[in-house]
C-alpha cells in the first residue's frame, strides 16, 4: 500500500469534516508528518463548519506558531465562522490583520463574510456601509446576505431603494421578489 501524502490526509480531514465527524478529522489531521497551510486550512475549516469557532480561531494561532503564514484561504474560514458565531468585531478585526498585519489584499470573498457577519447581527446600516465602499461592486453574496438581513427586519424597502444601483442580475431580482412576495403567491416554474 503507499504511503499517504499531505494532500491524501488533508482530503481526508475535509471528507469527514464535511459528514461532522470532526474527531477523526483531528486524528488524520494529527497523522500529517508535514503539514502545509493547506492542511491547516482544511482543519481550520473543519472546526469553524462544525460550529467550533473558538478552536479555528486557535488554530489560526497555532498555525503561525508552526512557522506558517495564514492565507487568504485561512482568513475566509476564520472570518466565516466569527459570522456564524456572531462575533463581528472580531471578523472586521481579521479583515483588517489581512491587509495591515499580513500585507494580504482582501478579495471579495472576505468583505462578503463581514457583511454576512454584520447582516446576520441586525446591523444592516454597517453593512451597506461597506457595501458601498468596498473596493469591488457587491456581487449575489452581498446582495443576498443584506437581502436577507433585511427580510427578517421585514424592512424591504431599504433593498428596494438600492435596487437601481444593481447590474442587471437575474438571481438579484429573484431573491428579491421572493423576499416581497408571499410564499403561496411566488412564481414557481415558467
Amino acid at each position: 500500500m503507499p504511503e499517504w501524502d499531505t494532500i491524501s490526509w488533508t482530503i481526508m480531514i475535509t471528507a469527514y469534516a464535511h459528514k461532522g465527524h470532526i474527531a477523526q478529522a483531528q486524528r488524520f489531521f494529527d497523522g500529517i508528518q508535514q503539514r502545509d497551510v493547506a492542511s491547516w486550512n482544511a482543519m481550520i475549516v473543519a472546526y469553524a463548519l462544525n460550529g467550533y469557532r473558538a478552536r479555528s480561531i486557535e488554530l489560526l494561532g497555532e498555525l503561525g506558531v508552526a512557522g506558517m503564514d495564514p492565507d487568504e484561504v485561512t482568513f475566509t474560514s476564520v472570518m466565516g465562522a466569527c459570522g456564524h458565531a456572531g462575533s463581528v468585531d472580531a471578523a472586521r478585526d481579521y479583515l483588517r490583520s489581512m491587509r495591515v498585519d499580513r500585507g494580504l489584499a482582501p478579495r471579495e470573498e472576505h468583505y462578503a463574510c463581514v457583511i454576512d457577519a454584520l447582516c446576520r447581527a441586525g446591523q444592516i446600516h454597517r453593512a451597506e456601509d461597506l457595501i458601498a465602499n468596498m473596493p469591488f461592486l457587491p456581487g449575489i453574496t452581498e446582495w443576498t446576505s443584506l437581502i436577507a438581513a433585511c427580510k427578517s427586519q421585514r424592512d424591504v424597502e431599504r433593498v428596494l431603494a438600492r435596487v437601481s444601483e444593481l447590474e442587471h442580475n437575474s438571481e438579484v431580482y429573484v431573491l428579491l421578489s421572493n423576499s416581497i412576495m408571499p410564499r403561496s403567491e411566488r412564481v414557481t416554474s415558467v
